[in-house]
């Protein structure tokens, strides 16, 4: 069923009508235009904010004493080299619920204009490299024809029938660029296996995108670059079962990158594995410590765990690292409030007040530390 969502008025990008930020660009929603109709969607995002990278993750909604609804979170880390994010997180209980998979919407992007492989030689080469010399001018139209009769004389060339999809995704026939990629990839999956799915999955065919990853995959069972991007696929569709052991191999290729196992650790918690969880967020933290992303979400599971005074401290150590951070300001107010230490509570909610003033909950959060310092029942 569709459902309102706020256009975002920094980048245009359609966010669920409860989020407080752009999950593109992270900018404020405040004023921000209701777009009618918009279908639910259940992926994540990755998007540059100004530039930097910035990874959203599930996050878990409680309802605590605050009132209901989440908060995206986006932070961002820089660390050698490493873009690394930071988010917008829930207000949280002593009881957690699992996260919603359909939180998190990336619009479809057009993909970028190709660079033209080499020229060919043989059958069909006049047609096809006078196909290629149209395209590098700009002329994906007038190429067409040629690369029709370039792979009617030679069916079997795979990079004829690619570069054809090419073509036609230049000219705005998705449709038909996306069968003769599929031709392509049906031909020779090692060379285009990989980049066929990742052509579905950005033409919003998720379920296509998964079938086109896994059919490559069965002629390359050790391709690691296959089972990253089919864990990612079914990370963001909230298929976490299936995503876990595919990041996991992941992980185990690229064991520096983070986000890889900020994902894994994610996957891992929503299928129970907490202890697996709390080992690779800590992991992400010796690679990267200002990952406030991991730092919020394992500070939650030592919470879960009865490690409250640990989960705070870790906080706290975030903070030190970033005191401008209001985001870890607030989900630390929110941990101590629960915890009982009111008067830490009320501090930090003041903290995050006064870093970010404009915050839609800032009004709010001003009035529920009035009513802590009051002594007041919120």
């Amino acid at each position: 069923m569709a459902q309102d969502a706020l256009l975002c008025p920094s980048c245009g990008a359609r966010n669920k009508p409860k989020w407080e930020f752009c999950a593109r660009c992270g900018e404020s929603l405040q004023g921000a235009v209701v777009d009618p109709a918009v279908a639910k969607t259940q992926v994540s995002a990755r998007g540059k904010s100004k530039g930097k990278l910035s990874i959203l993750v599930h996050e878990k909604e409680a309802d605590s004493s605050l009132p209901p609804g989440l908060i995206l979170g986006i932070g961002v880390v820089l660390l050698a080299g490493l873009a690394f994010a930071g988010w917008r997180f829930a207000r949280s209980s002593p009881a957690s619920q699992a996260a919603d998979p359909s939180l998190f919407a990336i619009p479809t992007q057009p993909s970028s204009r190709p660079v033209p492989p080499p020229p060919a030689s043989g059958p069909g080469a006049d047609d096809f490299n006078e196909a290629l010399r149209l395209m590098a001018a700009g002329k994906a139209a007038d190429a067409l024809p040629f690369l029709s009769r370039a792979a009617s004389a030679v069916p079997t060339n795979a990079r004829f029938s690619w570069v054809w999809g090419q073509a036609l995704l230049e000219t705005g026939a998705q449709d038909e660029a996306l069968a003769r990629f599929g031709e392509a990839a049906r031909l020779d999956p090692k060379a285009h296996g990989l980049e066929y799915g990742r052509a579905l999955d950005r033409a919003g065919r998720s379920a296509d995108a998964a079938a086109a990853f896994e059919a490559t995959l069965a002629t390359d069972p050790g391709g690691v670059a296959i089972q990253e991007e089919l864990g990612k696929l079914h990370y963001k569709g909230g298929n976490f079962a299936k995503a876990a052991p595919l990041l996991e191999r992941a992980v185990e290729a690229r064991s520096n990158d983070p986000v890889l196992r900020q994902e894994l650790a994610y996957a891992l918690a929503q299928t129970g594995d907490k202890a697996r969880a709390v080992e690779l967020y800590r992991s992400v933290l010796a690679i990267a410590p200002g990952a406030e992303i991991s730092r919020g979400l394992l500070s939650e599971l030592l919470y879960d765990q009865g490690k409250g005074q640990e989960a705070m401290a870790l906080l706290k150590e975030g903070i030190g690292h970033d005191p401008e951070a209001p985001l870890l300001r607030r989900r630390l107010a929110n941990m101590a409030e629960r915890a009982g230490d009111v008067r830490e509570a009320s501090r930090q909610y003041r903290e995050y007040v006064r870093l970010a003033p404009n915050a839609p909950d800032a009004k709010e959060l001003a009035e529920r530390a009035a009513r802590l310092e009051g002594g007041g029942k919120s």
